[in-house]
């Protein structure tokens, strides 16, 4: 989506759009979205809120969170998500030609919560690293996060001042590096999801042999107590 809005803003020879400033050059995505791709920017944003809400729900699934902190983490990353998803649409729904306060208010809150479920899913996986040593990609995954959160928030803060001096063109640049840069953390959930990422099945055997091994020990102990009771006897 992302693509195809850039490539048709330049081939139509970069022009000026309603909803942009007096004397500024680069558009916005949310100004090529108010325009004549404004069905390919509601549709794109949808799909990719949804499956990046989806993906985070499926991660559940394919992690053991054994701790109580690990599972809040979790939570509290699924419904930062689930803000940011629903904004995302909203924002394309309401753009910024026809709803401009309101497509702000959209813009900031999709921000607001996918950088909020991207630090507690980089929390999360550094905590699931340490306890799942045998599993190097939750190592890599965490510190690939990592650095996309870094460089996320850094280019947010930039956007949300640039945006406030009114610097135009610099905030509409920045803009369009987040969307590519947020592109590169939903790729990220590809090797998260792989069938190789599973830890439930490990922490399942673990427990299984624990209790194969209790049940044994028990065994163990009630076969002595019963020799030691029948030497008694005799």
């Amino acid at each position: 989506m992302l693509w195809v809005m850039i490539i048709v803003w330049l081939a139509q020879g970069q022009p000026k759009y309603a909803s942009m400033a007096g004397r500024q050059r680069i558009a916005y995505i949310s100004d090529i979205g108010a325009d004549v791709l404004k069905p390919l920017f509601v549709t794109g944003s949808s799909l990719t809120g949804i499956f990046f809400f989806a993906s985070l729900l499926s991660m559940r699934r394919n992690h053991a969170l054994i701790r109580r902190l690990e599972r809040t983490l979790d939570m509290l990353s699924l419904l930062a998500g689930l803000l940011g998803a629903v904004c995302l649409i909203l924002l394309a729904v309401f753009d910024t030609q026809r709803h401009p306060s309101l497509h702000r208010l959209f813009l900031f809150l999709f921000m607001l919560g996918v950088v909020l479920s991207a630090l507690f899913t980089t929390i999360e996986y550094r905590r699931l690293g340490r306890t799942f040593t045998q599993h190097p990609m939750l190592g890599r995954s965490y510190r690939f996060k990592q650095g996309i959160v870094i460089v996320e928030v850094a280019l947010s803060v930039a956007f949300g001042v640039t945006m406030y001096r009114k610097l135009h063109d610099t905030a509409a640049i920045l803009e369009w590096l987040i969307a590519f840069v947020f592109t590169f953390y939903v790729l990220s959930f590809f090797f998260d999801l792989r069938p190789t990422a599973r830890t439930k099945e490990e922490v399942r055997h673990d427990m299984r042999e624990a209790r194969h091994d209790i049940q044994q020990a028990q065994a163990t102990s009630g076969s002595s107590e019963n020799g030691l009771t029948s030497a008694s006897r005799v």
